[in-house]
């Protein structure tokens, strides 16, 4: 007789282009999993979901003929494989209370899909119940975006989830993040548009920010390792300088002996004009407020896409 499966008592939402996944993003999926954890309660369980996004997302690193779907799926897997290789050889994470999964409900989307629509499909799912906290897990970046109210329904992910963020400022710390979330919240620039939070919910929001490690570099992230990709065709020579898990290198060795231009379209660069969702991808420019905020954060000021 098959039980029910039981639902998870934590989940950490991680989406993202993944185009190609990256040394970071298998590091920070690791360190997603060991904070989850310690916040977990005993005898339950946790995981960590892997969400791709749409191939119809406004991302030319997601669309042909930068990559085919098939070939982001295929990357996809060996990026999961990656992560439980890692977290065998890490004995903190190497516990049977933790999980990950790789999901596509978004990946399999004909259009664009907002955090907040992927999260309510996350939920419908059987290890998820009305107990289950879920923490929107991304960059330093995205979480200010989101506390700007710059993603589909900011409001609604602001009042009913948690986040983890992950810093690209060696030097950030949590009261530098709480009092720039607390300036955005209370202080929007939009007040008629985005009527500001006042102070006690601001500062409920910023205690739920989890930082997940620390210094995740540029360096590491998918755009290098395209570059790296264009620059050597032949990929002999790139194991040491490319960004990649082996075990993601490994996968792109295979596929570019069957599709040797993958990942060498300039079209990988540049962003779509067609296609995306104009509601999650507006652009426009940065205000002096969030311009100072962000500054505070350690954010390079920069027109962010809504999700």
């Amino acid at each position: 007789m098959q039980h029910p499966e039981r639902a998870h008592d934590k989940i950490a939402w991680f989406g993202g282009s993944f185009s190609p996944p990256t040394k970071m993003h298998v590091r920070v999926a690791v360190e997603i999993g060991k904070s989850l954890l310690h916040l977990t309660a005993p005898g339950r369980t946790c995981c960590v979901c892997i969400v791709p996004v749409s191939g119809a997302y406004k991302k030319g690193s997601v669309r042909d003929p930068c990559v085919t779907q098939a070939h982001r799926w295929t990357l996809a897997e060996a990026f999961l494989q990656a992560i439980l290789h890692e977290v065998a050889i890490d004995p903190p994470a190497r516990r049977r209370d933790l999980q990950f999964r790789l999901l596509r409900h978004e990946f399999d989307s004909a259009t664009p899909v907002a955090t907040i629509d992927g999260l309510r499909m996350l939920e419908a799912h059987a290890f998820c119940d009305e107990h289950t906290q879920i923490y929107i897990a991304q960059g330093q970046d995205n979480i200010m975006d989101i506390m700007s109210r710059r993603w589909v329904q900011s409001d609604v992910l602001l009042r009913k989830y948690r986040f983890f963020l992950f810093p690209r400022d060696n030097h950030l710390s949590t009261p530098t993040i709480v009092v720039d979330v607390v300036r955005n919240l209370i202080e929007h620039r939009d007040r008629e548009k985005y009527p500001p939070f006042d102070l006690d919910e601001a500062l409920d929001i910023a205690s739920r920010i989890e930082l997940v490690g620390d210094g995740f570099s540029d360096d590491t992230s998918s755009s290098k390792a395209r570059q790296i990709l264009r620059n050597n065709r032949s990929l002999d020579g790139v194991d040491a300088s490319i960004p990649v898990h082996p075990i993601v290198l490994r996968t792109l060795l295979e596929l570019s002996q069957h599709t040797p231009d993958i990942y060498s379209s300039p079209q990988c660069e540049v962003t779509p004009t067609t296609g995306g969702a104009s509601s999650c991808n507006r652009r426009g420019r940065t205000s002096p407020t969030r311009r100072r905020s962000m500054v505070g954060a350690g954010v390079s000021p920069r027109p962010a896409p809504r999700r």
